[in-house]
């Protein structure tokens, strides 16, 4: 596998086009160049194992790549890298201590906060500390989230619902996670600069409905039927924007009359 080391323009260059709300096609030709994939889609750039994206440490994957229908594209972007031995025992030591944490993922945190305040208009971070149960069982772990002061919901029950802008860092089996995620759903692009919409709680759960929408419109194991028009829709909207709804009628007879 070859290992591509992500400088911070790198970096920005494939957050800096979801934050812009730009179309999906820019979003996606945009990452897919920094990436190294000569024809990159939505679904390539999740699935490829070409290379090893790299960035100060950390390996780098785009675990969410979606396009919200009505709002714009979302994007969640994981961080993660190996403890040491040494960096394991100070942390079980003090666990509620964030000073390892800071040392380890600090640096990272802050180009991505940089990243965003380049693009968005009139936020400050802010940050808190989070518990939940893990989706794999039963067990309670902890994390931190960094995000626009004014900007959490405390009503959330999936880790997307948090915050419409989020920052998380965490550790676990022996390993450093960081989480950036963006919600286009509570955003709005005017003058060249994204802003925070003022009924962002309205957006909050954009992701985590789109997510639970796609399983439903697809994971059928007992249910052979095909997809309606409508279904089929969502699921190209989703991976190519808003922009490839005028021709979708036209798509769906060419592929049902071959």
């Amino acid at each position: 596998m070859l290992i591509n080391e992500l400088s911070v323009h790198e970096l920005g260059q494939i957050i800096n086009p979801v934050i812009q709300l730009q179309t999906m096609s820019c979003v996606v030709s945009e990452v897919g160049k920094v990436i190294g994939i000569s024809k990159p889609t939505r679904d390539n750039i999740q699935k490829q194992d070409q290379f090893l994206l790299r960035y100060k440490g950390f390996e780098v994957c785009v675990s969410d790549l979606r396009w919200l229908r009505g709002r714009g594209p979302s994007i969640s972007l994981q961080f993660r890298q190996p403890s040491t031995k040494f960096q394991s025992f100070l942390k079980k030591l003090a666990p509620e201590s964030h000073r390892m944490m800071d040392m380890v993922c600090g640096e990272v945190i802050e180009d991505l906060k940089t990243i965003c305040l380049g693009e968005i208009k009139d936020i400050e971070f802010s940050s808190t500390d989070v518990k939940a149960h893990s989706w794999m069982g039963s067990k309670e772990i902890g994390f931190r989230v960094v995000y626009p002061r004014g900007a959490f919901n405390d009503e959330w029950k999936e880790g997307h619902d948090i915050a419409p802008l989020m920052i998380s860092d965490e550790f676990h089996s022996e390993k450093w996670f960081i989480t950036f995620s963006f919600n286009a759903g509570a955003f709005i692009r005017t003058s060249e600069r994204t802003t925070l919409r003022k009924n962002w709680q309205d957006y909050a759960t954009d992701i985590s409905k789109s997510v639970k929408a796609w399983l439903e419109r697809n994971y059928h194991p007992d249910d052979p039927r095909r997809k309606s028009f409508e279904e089929w829709s969502e699921d190209m909207i989703l991976d190519l924007g808003d922009e490839i709804i005028p021709k979708l009628p036209t798509i769906w007879q060419e592929i049902n009359t071959q």
